[in-house]
């Protein structure tokens, strides 16, 4: 008799937090758009002429799927802003440098970091090393748990990055945050995290913070910091949380369906920062 009483009140209870929860999370973050229009504004901000510059260069991207989600919204970006002028390909011969192209393609395979440097070496001694004038690659957020051995995996992101540079002083080699993630949007992973349960999301991102934090410090201005394009939030905040004793910054949920992959908004707002990040480097 006791425990049925207190199972519909423990019920109840629940239920008035998840409510409450979503309720808060709703005001939280009802102006969804507005990351997305200060992005845009950003963009129109952008001499002309830094797009005619842009529209020259010769850039290599590789990446998997959270890639394919920013060229989607670089796409969509190009379509909807005059003066943006990229010719985007699939490509990474180095034939296909000998004129202006914002070629890409997908490099190692998620799950191995190590195999993703390699592969990112690989294609710039190809040759594009020599013809290209811009070129980066992104980690998958899949490539990190927590069992990440996070200082071995950046003594070798350094020392790649090291020797690409001095074999290829003319080219500009950019370094990229980690993707983050976050809970699966919607009821079912709020409760999850009310029982204590994150899918092993929140115990990777630490992992990820880390590699994002020595990037910013060892790479400074040399950088494309994609992380912090995801963990934006209305009014230039950031999304953040605590967890086991420390903060860690993660994807915001409003761009996202899925937890990792970007949504539509979240593709446009992603893109948006690399564009600009990229305009920037065609000013110099």
């Amino acid at each position: 008799m006791r425990t049925s009483a207190r199972t519909p009140a423990a019920l109840v209870g629940l239920l008035a937090s998840t409510l409450l929860s979503l309720s808060f999370s709703s005001c939280k973050e009802a102006p969804t758009m507005d990351p997305l229009r200060v992005s845009l504004e950003r963009l129109r901000a952008v001499p002309q002429d830094r797009w005619e510059a842009l529209a020259g260069r010769k850039i290599y991207f590789g990446h998997q799927s959270v890639g394919q989600n920013i060229l989607d919204g670089l796409r969509a970006l190009e379509a909807d802003t005059p003066g943006i002028r990229l010719e985007v390909r699939e490509m990474s011969d180095a034939r296909d440098f000998d004129r202006p192209v914002f070629a890409h393609s997908a490099i190692g395979r998620n799950g191995d970091p190590h195999g993703k440097i390699e592969h990112f070496r690989s294609v710039l001694e190809s040759g594009v090393g020599e013809r290209a004038d811009v070129a980066f690659f992104k980690f998958c957020y899949a490539d990190f748990d927590a069992s990440t051995d996070v200082e071995g995996l950046l003594a070798h992101y350094d020392r790649a990055l090291a020797d690409l540079r001095s074999m290829y002083p003319r080219l500009t080699i950019l370094a990229v945050t980690v993707p983050l993630t976050n809970a699966r949007p919607g009821l079912k992973s709020r409760v999850k995290s009310l029982l204590g349960r994150d899918g092993g999301l929140k115990a990777a991102n630490p992992a990820r913070n880390a590699v994002n934090a020595h990037i910013r410090k060892t790479y400074g201005a040399d950088i494309w910091d994609l992380a912090a394009a995801e963990s934006s939030a209305a009014g230039g905040g950031t999304v953040r949380a605590r967890y086991e004793g420390r903060t860690i910054d993660l994807l915001n949920p409003a761009y996202t369906s899925d937890g990792g992959h970007l949504n539509e908004a979240g593709s446009r707002i992603v893109a948006s920062d690399l564009l600009v990040r990229l305009a920037g480097l065609a000013g110099r």
